[in-house]
């Protein structure tokens, strides 16, 4: 039933104006995806949404589109100000990956296609520089003036993966970290570096790993 409210109708309109512009951000083959793979209960009302950057209230609208159109439906473009369609060899992408799966990774496949673009940029003149990045990478490795280094060990992963900060040395060495303060073993140093994983693990160092373990001063559970 129609609200008949001054406020509901611009919520209406609120709503669709945020949305009417989906041809220009997805490709009509993978919304149709979404749409078919919501609409066989593939996907929650929530996931497709997400999928499609819409409301829910607008994600049944284009279901009752697509329902009406069925294997015609495509989203339609509409006024105010539109983003330039995908790329065709995006578009081109979708079309032979998606049938390869059932239900489909939307996951996998926003990955493929980032990597896809990240190697085709690599192959691309920078406008910057004016060089093409593995033209450059492969130059530095021959005359050995690439900063590239080895993977450190996977003992050491956990260190070099992880967010950092530094805190000072409190008298009888100790440091306050997240309002708590821990004991660490003796240092000559008044600064020391912490490197913690959120919720799970904290370390102190004396100075930020490389590629052999650090002296560290303490480890302990968050």
């Amino acid at each position: 039933m129609p609200c008949g409210r001054p406020w509901c109708e611009d919520r209406r309109r609120a709503n669709k104006a945020r949305s009417k512009q989906l041809i220009h951000r997805q490709p009509a083959e993978f919304v149709g995806r979404v749409l078919k793979d919501f609409n066989k209960g593939l996907l929650a009302a929530s996931d497709a949404a997400a999928r499609l950057g819409i409301s829910r209230t607008r994600l049944y609208e284009l279901r009752a589109d697509y329902l009406r159109k069925g294997l015609g439906y495509s989203p339609q473009a509409s006024g105010g100000n539109q983003r330039g369609a995908w790329p065709a060899r995006v578009i081109a992408f979708l079309e032979e990956f998606l049938p390869l799966q059932s239900p489909p990774n939307y996951q996998l496949v926003a990955d493929e296609i980032l990597q896809m673009e990240i190697e085709r940029q690599n192959r691309t003149v920078n406008r910057s520089t004016g060089k093409v990045p593995d033209e450059v990478a492969e130059q530095q490795i021959l005359t050995n003036t690439s900063r590239l280094r080895p993977c450190p060990r996977a003992s050491l992963l956990d260190l070099h993966f992880s967010l950092r900060t530094t805190r000072r040395v409190n008298p009888g060495y100790t440091i306050d970290f997240d309002g708590v303060q821990r004991e660490i073993a003796p240092t000559a140093r008044k600064i020391v570096t912490v490197l913690f994983h959120p919720g799970q693990k904290l370390w102190v160092l004396e100075e930020l790993p490389t590629d052999r373990w650090p002296k560290i001063l303490g480890a302990f559970t968050l």
